[in-house]
């Protein structure tokens, strides 16, 4: 994805806010403890709501759990 598209989606200053909440994580998925393909959650889903309370790291395989079990089909 693009800077410019990620800027439209989550906002001006994502990338320097999730480098953040990462570095405050210590590197670490907030779920399994992985230290691969973090990425950072909003867990009310609002990708604008940029709370440090709002906000986890995820590695990618427990982000996507999260979403299913929040979006079940």
């Amino acid at each position: 994805m693009s800077n410019k598209t990620m800027s439209m989606r989550y906002g001006m200053h994502w990338s320097r806010t999730k480098k953040a909440v990462k570095r405050a994580a210590g590197g670490r998925c907030a779920r399994c403890g992985g230290q691969y393909l973090l990425t950072v959650h909003h867990i009310d889903g609002n990708r604008r709501n940029h709370v440090r309370s709002n906000l986890t790291v995820l590695c990618e395989p427990c982000h996507r759990e999260v979403h299913e079990m929040e979006n079940p089909t």
